[in-house]
C-alpha cells in the first residue's frame, strides 16, 4: 500500500497541525512530516470515496454569509448569537433583539439576519448546550424558484437544488438555512475558547426542526462516482509523488524551513496566472517584493540593509536549489493526485453551483484526521476561476473574494454595511493602479490620490483623520543600463561605480537589464539574466526592463514621476555620447515613453577606459568575446571574463545557459 511514511525516519505519530491548508502545501510548510500527513489524507479520502471506512472525516465547504457564533454562554447560561465580535475585548453578545439593535443597528441587513438566527437556532440546540459557529445560507426572502429548482445565493456562489429533493423541501419550508461547522471549547469562559471542527458525534446531538434547514456538510459517499478511470489517474499521480519524494534528502526540511509562506505565495500566483511553480519564478517574486521594500524606505542605510537581507535570502535558495526543486516537484504531484479526488468529491455534492449565471464547482472539502490535522481539498484553478467570475458581479455585497474557511466561509459586519467597509471612492481608485514597472507603484497617480479620496469620504462622515508625515523621495538617483548577455567583468566595474556613487550621494540606485533575447546576440532569457546578475551582484537592486518600460527613456520618466531631479547614468565609455544625446533630446518632450521635465539634471558618466580591440584587461572584456568563448567551449576564457563574485559553479551554469541559448 502507498505510504509516504515509509520514507520518514522514526516518524511515530503526526503532531497536530491545526492550520487549515491546501493538502499539497504541507510539504512547503512542514517538510517530511507534512508529506506524511498529506499522503495519509490522500489514502484516507480515496478509501472513503471507494466506500471504505476511515477515521478521517470529510466535509463540504460552503460559501455562506454572515458567519454566526451562537450557543449557550458559558458564564451566563443564556442563549446568545453574534458575529466573531463576541470574542472581542469588548464583546458584542446578543441575548435579545434589543441587544442586536444596540450592537449592530448601524448594519440593518446584518441585524435582520441575526434576529432570525436568535429566534430559530435555539430550536436545534443540543440539550447539553455548547458554543458553535455556522454560516447562514438562506432565509425565506432569499429563496428563488425557477426551472423546477430552488436557488439561494448567500455570498458569491448560487446554490440550486430540485424542488422535490430533501434539501429543496427543507429550504422552502424553513425559516432559515445554516451550515454548522465549528465547535468551541477548551475553556469555561468565552474569550478563552478555541475553535475546532464539529465532530459527527456532536452533530448528531443537534435537534431536528422544520423551521431550520440544518445542512450537514458531511459528504454522503456514492462509490460509483469514483470511476475506474479516475482511480487509475489518482494511482498514477500518487505513485509519481512517491517516486519524487523518495529522492528528497533528509536535510531538505532544514533547507526549506521558514520559506513556506514565500513558496505558497509563489504557488498561488502561478495558480492565478496558469503557470508552473519554479525556483526561478520564486526568486523573481522575491526580487519584486524586495524592490518594493527597498523603494519604501527613506535612508540609504535602510535600503542597503534590505538589499543585503534579500541577497542573503536568494543566496540561501541558490545554495539549496535542489531541495526547493524537489519540494516543488512533490508538491505538483500531490496537487494532481488531490485534484482527482476533489473532482470525485464534487460529484457527491447534493447541490449544483453557479456564479454570475455560469456553472462552477463547489468550494471544495475539508479532511480532518484523528490527530486533528486538517487539509483543504480545493481545485485551486477552479477556485481562481470562481474569483474571476465574482468580479463580474460588480459592487454588490456579494462581490467579496470567495472565502476559504473551515467548513464554510466567514463574513463580518462590513459585508452588510457600506459605511464600515471600504467605500466606493477608495475601492475604485485602488482598481486603477497599473504599475508601469514591475514592483513599482507611482505615488502621484495612485496611492496619494486614493488616500485623498478616502480622507474626503471620512471628512463627510465627520471622522477625524490622523495626519502622518509621508517619506520624502530621493531626488538623486544613480543607475546603469546594460544588456548583460552574458555578464562580464566590465559590467561588474560599472555596477561597483554605481554603488559607490550612490553611497557617496546617499542616493537610490538601480541596475536595469534589457529584456531582448535572440540566439545570435542575446542567448540568455530575461529571467536567466536576472538569475546570473543576482549571483554576480549580491545585494544590488537589479531589475529587468519589461514590456511596460522597455527603454531607458521609460525608466527616466518613471524616476521623474517619483521625484528624481538628478539622474546619473553610468555607462561604458563607448556608449556615453549616444545615450547623453538621447536622454537630453527628450527632456520636456512627452511621448510613448512618458515624460521627464527640463528641470531634471542628467549626467551620463563614463566607466573604464578605451574599449577598442587593442585594449587589455577588464576594458577588453565584452559579451561578444564571452559568447565566442562559450561557442568554442573555452571554459578558461569564459571564467576569466565573468564577474569575480560568481563561483566557478555559477560561471559554468551561465556558460551552459549561453550555449543552450545560442543553439536556439
Amino acid at each position: 500500500m502507498f505510504k509516504f511514511t515509509d520514507f520518514l525516519t522514526e516518524q511515530a505519530e503526526a503532531k497536530p497541525l491545526k492550520h487549515l491548508t491546501h493538502l499539497e502545501d504541507y510539504v512547503l510548510h512542514h517538510g517530511h512530516e507534512g508529506v506524511g500527513i498529506a499522503a495519509q489524507h490522500l489514502d484516507d479520502v480515496s478509501k472513503a470515496l471507494e466506500g471504505k471506512k476511515t477515521k478521517t472525516h470529510i466535509s463540504t465547504k460552503f460559501d455562506g454569509a454572515p458567519s454566526v457564533v451562537f450557543g449557550t454562554h458559558p458564564t451566563t447560561g443564556k442563549f446568545f448569537v453574534g458575529t466573531k465580535s463576541v470574542f472581542n475585548k469588548e464583546p458584542k453578545i446578543n441575548y435579545t433583539p434589543e441587544d442586536i439593535d444596540s450592537n449592530h443597528g448601524h448594519a440593518p441587513g446584518l441585524a435582520a439576519k441575526l434576529k432570525q438566527t436568535l429566534e430559530h437556532l435555539p430550536k436545534i440546540m443540543p440539550r447539553e448546550g455548547g458554543v458553535y459557529q455556522g454560516d447562514l445560507m438562506h432565509t425565506p426572502e432569499d429563496i428563488e424558484t425557477k426551472g423546477g429548482m430552488h436557488h439561494f445565493t448567500p455570498n458569491t456562489i448560487t446554490y440550486s437544488t430540485p424542488e422535490d429533493s430533501a434539501h429543496g423541501r427543507a429550504a422552502k419550508n424553513s425559516k432559515l438555512g445554516i451550515v454548522v461547522h465549528t465547535k468551541y471549547g477548551g475553556a469555561k469562559n468565552l474569550e478563552g475558547m478555541s475553535a475546532g471542527p464539529l465532530d459527527q458525534k456532536t452533530r448528531e446531538k443537534f435537534n431536528s426542526h422544520p423551521d431550520v434547514h440544518d445542512i450537514d456538510p458531511t459528504i454522503s459517499i456514492n462509490p460509483a462516482n469514483f470511476t475506474p478511470e479516475e482511480r487509475a489517474e489518482f494511482a498514477k499521480h500518487k505513485e509519481a509523488a512517491r517516486v519524487s519524494y523518495s529522492k528528497m534528502k533528509p536535510e531538505a526540511e532544514d533547507a526549506l524551513a521558514s520559506h513556506g509562506v514565500n513558496l505558497e505565495a509563489h504557488v498561488n500566483r502561478m495558480v492565478r496566472e496558469g503557470g508552473k511553480p519554479t525556483v526561478d519564478g520564486l526568486i523573481g517574486d522575491l526580487t519584486a517584493k524586495a524592490k518594493k521594500a527597498i523603494d519604501s524606505v527613506k535612508t540609504q542605510k535602510a535600503k542597503d540593509r534590505k538589499a543585503q537581507e534579500h541577497s542573503e535570502l536568494i543566496n540561501h535558495i541558490e545554495q539549496n536549489r535542489k531541495h526547493f526543486d524537489r519540494a516543488l516537484d512533490v508538491h505538483g504531484h500531490l496537487q494532481r493526485a488531490k485534484d482527482v479526488l476533489t473532482n470525485v468529491i464534487a460529484k457527491n455534492n447534493p447541490f449544483t453551483h453557479s456564479i454570475a449565471g455560469e456553472p462552477t464547482g463547489p468550494e471544495g472539502a475539508v479532511a480532518v484526521d484523528k490527530n486533528g490535522n486538517m487539509s483543504k481539498f480545493v481545485d485551486r484553478s477552479e477556485f481562481s476561476r470562481q474569483n474571476f467570475l465574482k468580479s463580474k458581479m460588480g459592487g454588490s455585497r456579494t462581490a467579496g473574494q470567495v472565502n476559504e474557511s473551515l467548513g464554510a466561509t466567514t463574513s463580518d459586519d462590513y459585508m452588510y454595511d457600506g459605511v464600515d467597509g471600504i467605500h466606493d471612492a477608495f475601492r475604485k481608485m485602488s482598481r486603477k493602479i497599473k504599475p508601469p514597472v514591475k514592483g513599482h507603484i507611482p505615488i502621484g497617480k495612485t496611492i496619494t490620490g486614493a488616500r485623498k479620496a478616502h480622507h474626503a469620504h471620512l471628512a463627510k462622515k465627520g471622522v477625524p483623520v490622523r495626519e502622518e508625515n509621508e517619506d520624502s523621495v530621493n531626488l538623486v538617483h544613480h543607475m546603469t543600463w546594460m544588456r548583460g548577455n552574458p555578464i562580464h567583468g566590465g559590467h561588474e566595474a560599472v555596477v561597483n561605480q554605481v554603488l559607490n556613487a550612490a553611497n557617496a550621494d546617499k542616493a537610490s540606485h538601480s541596475i536595469v537589464m534589457t529584456g531582448s533575447q535572440d540566439a545570435k546576440k542575446n542567448p540568455l532569457s530575461p529571467q536567466q539574466k536576472l538569475k546570473h546578475a543576482q549571483r554576480a551582484f549580491p545585494g544590488v537592486n537589479v531589475e529587468i526592463a519589461d514590456k511596460t518600460s522597455p527603454t531607458l527613456l521609460h525608466h527616466a520618466s518613471n524616476l521623474y514621476k517619483n521625484g528624481v531631479r538628478e539622474l546619473n547614468v553610468h555607462l561604458g565609455s563607448d556608449r556615453v555620447k549616444e545615450f547623453d544625446g538621447l536622454l537630453n533630446r527628450y527632456k520636456g518632450v512627452e511621448g510613448k515613453h512618458g515624460y521627464y521635465g527640463d528641470n531634471m539634471k542628467i549626467n551620463v558618466i563614463p566607466v573604464g577606459g578605451d574599449r577598442s580591440a587593442a585594449s587589455s584587461g577588464i576594458d577588453s572584456y565584452s559579451a561578444t568575446k564571452m559568447r565566442e568563448a562559450a561557442s568554442n567551449n573555452d571554459r578558461e576564457s569564459f571564467h576569466k571574463m565573468a564577474p569575480s563574485n560568481m563561483s566557478p559553479k555559477h560561471k559554468d551554469e551561465m556558460m551552459q545557459d549561453v550555449q543552450a541559448g545560442m543553439r536556439g
